[in-house]
Parts: structure tokens; C-alpha cells; sequence
């Protein structure tokens, strides 16, 4: 994993990552990037560009770009789950989610959306159910990079991190089941494709683990790469 800048990333339970900033990743053109890990593979969609600042960085429009990462049972994470994304929002959206349904309605539906004031949410389905966080108001700073960490820990409730900082939560409902249930849907990097719903920005890397990174590893993580980002 030598492309990330700095100390190392935590590798231990990592099944995806995609860089932008890495040409193992992404070549810097065309419609493919591929996992540096695994063999998940995802495709940039209705005109996802590249900006070479910061690293490297995919650009979404806001309107319909959107990078679909096909199932495969490299992303099933029964035992806990954690997300980590390095974005630019430019606007309010969504920019990460997987499923083909809103929430409530079928399980295995993580999905992150920036409100207008700068409100983070991080929901996960439950049959039956909404779990989510809502944290408060100015968690994510618009128009400057910020690294989330969204934790998933079964038997619990959804954790979520901007900067390795853990907002205030607005609202905290349900706990996960035990195990988290997966199902066969694509990894959507940039919005989500069901209301539809897009972001606006740049988003350089995500990455997936099947467990629940610790504050240590969580802190290893943004070390890692916050210089690259001007932090």
C-alpha cells in the first residue's frame, strides 16, 4: 500500500480501496478503476472527471456522476464494517451508499449524505428498521477536504468520525444486528442511484474494511494521508 503518503495504512481487514491518486488505481483517464486490494473493480459513470491536485482526485458534477462498484463477496462485512473517505464536497448529497432501495426496506444499506448546513448522516438498514446517526450541524466543512470514518460494529450502534473527531450526535436510533446482513448490491461512490440523489466535489479515495477500526487505527489512517490533503 506504499501509495499513501506518510505512515503506513492499516491493512489488517482491508477487502477494498480505491486512490485516485494511485495509477494502480486509476491511469489518470478512461471509464475504470480498479481496487488495490481484491479484485473489486468499479466504473466511472455519465462523466466522472479526474483533478490531479491533492494527489489525485475523482470529480462529480452533482448531476449524475457516480463510480458503481459491482458485488462480490469480497464486500461482505458480517462481523463489522468500516468506511473511510477522503471528499471534497462542493454541495449538499449524497456520496456514498449500497443498495437499491431506500432505507427501511432492505438490509445492508449503508449510505452517507451531507445535509445543507453541513449535517453528516450515516444511515445502515435493518429490515424493519432505520439505523442511523445524525450528527450535528457543521460536521463537514464544504469546499475543503475532510476525512470521514463511518464504523459499523454489530450488536452496536453506527459510529461516525470527520477528521477522527466524533460529532455531537442529533439522533442515535437502533442497534445493527448480529451479524450485519449483506447483500448482493454495488458499492455506488458519489451518490445514490435509487431517489436519485449525487454530490458535488471530489472524492480521492475510499476505503472498506470488514471489522471496526479502533481510535488507534482510525488515528493511523488519517496520519497517513492528511498532508496530502493540506491537514
Amino acid at each position: 500500500m506504499g501509495f499513501y503518503r506518510g505512515p503506513n495504512i492499516v491493512t489488517d481487514g482491508l477487502v477494498f480501496a480505491v486512490d485516485a491518486g494511485s495509477t494502480r488505481s486509476y491511469p489518470g483517464s478512461g471509464t475504470s478503476t480498479t481496487s488495490l486490494v481484491g479484485t473489486s473493480v468499479g466504473t466511472l459513470t455519465n462523466g466522472v472527471g479526474f483533478n490531479s491536485a491533492n494527489g489525485g482526485s475523482f470529480t462529480f458534477d452533482g448531476s449524475d456522476d457516480y463510480i458503481s462498484v459491482a458485488y462480490n463477496t469480497e464486500l461482505n462485512t458480517p462481523l463489522g464494517a468500516t468506511f473511510d473517505v477522503w471528499i471534497y464536497p462542493t454541495s449538499s448529497g449524497e456520496f456514498l451508499s449500497r443498495g437499491t432501495s431506500d432505507s427501511g426496506t432492505t438490509p445492508d444499506n449503508p449510505r452517507f449524505y451531507i445535509g445543507s448546513s453541513g449535517n453528516l448522516y450515516f444511515d445502515w438498514s435493518v429490515p424493519g428498521t432505520d439505523t442511523y446517526v445524525d450528527s450535528s450541524s457543521g460536521a463537514v466543512t464544504l469546499n475543503a477536504w475532510n476525512n470521514i470514518i463511518g464504523v459499523a460494529t454489530p450488536g452496536q450502534q453506527l459510529r461516525v468520525y470527520v477528521n477522527t473527531i466524533e460529532p455531537s450526535y442529533g439522533t442515535v436510533s437502533n442497534t445493527l444486528p448480529t451479524p450485519l446482513a449483506n447483500t448482493p448490491n454495488p458499492l455506488i461512490i458519489g451518490g445514490v442511484t435509487w431517489i436519485p440523489r449525487y454530490i458535488a466535489g471530489k472524492i480521492a479515495t475510499v476505503k472498506l474494511y470488514n471489522k471496526s477500526l479502533s481510535a488507534t487505527e482510525r488515528l493511523q489512517n488519517f496520519n497517513a494521508q492528511k498532508s496530502r490533503f493540506g491537514l
